[in-house]
C-alpha cells in the first residue's frame, strides 16, 4: 500500500469524506497508519504540530492535482508574528469515489473492512480538534506507547524534538491515548 492508496481510502471512510486541516489530515492519517500496520509507509517524522509525513502531505497533493479530492482555501486570523493562518479542507470528490473503487479492489484482502472498522471504533481520533490531538500524536510519538511514562520524563524527550509539553496537555493526552486503547487502538 501507497501513502497515495492510504489516503485516498481513508478520505472514502471518514464521516463526510472530508477533513478540516492539514494538521488534522496529518494527525488522522498519523494514527489510522499505526492502528492498520501501514505507519512505515507514511514515513512519519517530528515537526512542528507532532508527528509529520511529507507522504502524506505529497498524497494529499497530488489527489487535489488529479481532482480525486476538492481542497478549500479560507482565510483565517493572524498568528502572534503576524502571518495569516489558512484554513484547508479536503473533500472526497466524485471522481475520488471511482477511483476508490479501483484501488479497494486491488488491496490487501481485507484492509478496507479493517479500516471502516477502524474510523468506527476510533471515531474519537476524527472528532478530535487537531490542536489536542497532536499533543496525544506527541506523546504517542514520544512513549512509543509506553503511556506509563513519567510526564518529566516524556517532556524532556519531547524537547529533545524541539517540541513543549505542559502537564496538562500530557496528561490529556494520556487519557485521550488510554481512551483509544480501550478502543482497540493497536498502537499501544
Amino acid at each position: 500500500m501507497t501513502a497515495f492508496e492510504f489516503v485516498l481510502l481513508l478520505f472514502n471512510e471518514v464521516p463526510g469524506q472530508r477533513i478540516e486541516g492539514r494538521t488534522k489530515l496529518q494527525k488522522v492519517a498519523y494514527f489510522f497508519g499505526l492502528h492498520l500496520g501501514v505507519g512505515g509507509v507514511l514515513g512519519y517524522r517530528p515537526h512542528y504540530y507532532g508527528p509529520y509525513s511529507s507522504e502524506v502531505a505529497d498524497a494529499a497533493s497530488m489527489l487535489v492535482s488529479l481532482g480525486f479530492l476538492a481542497e478549500t482555501v479560507s482565510p483565517g486570523s493572524l498568528d502572534e508574528q503576524g502571518f495569516e493562518r489558512r484554513k484547508y479542507v479536503y473533500a472526497l470528490t466524485e471522481e475520488g469515489k471511482e477511483a476508490t473503487t479501483v484501488i479497494s479492489k486491488h488491496a490487501e484482502s481485507g484492509f478496507v473492512a479493517r479500516l471502516q472498522n477502524a474510523v468506527s471504533t476510533l471515531y474519537a481520533v476524527i472528532e478530535s480538534d487537531y490542536v489536542p490531538l497532536s499533543f496525544a500524536a506527541k506523546v504517542l510519538w514520544i512513549t512509543k506507547g509506553r503511556l506509563e511514562s513519567e510526564t518529566e520524563r516524556i517532556q524532556k524527550n519531547a524537547e529533545t524534538v524541539g517540541w513543549k509539553l505542559d502537564d496538562n496537555q500530557v496528561t490529556d493526552a494520556r487519557d485521550f491515548l488510554k481512551t483509544l486503547s480501550g478502543r482497540g487502538f493497536h498502537a499501544l
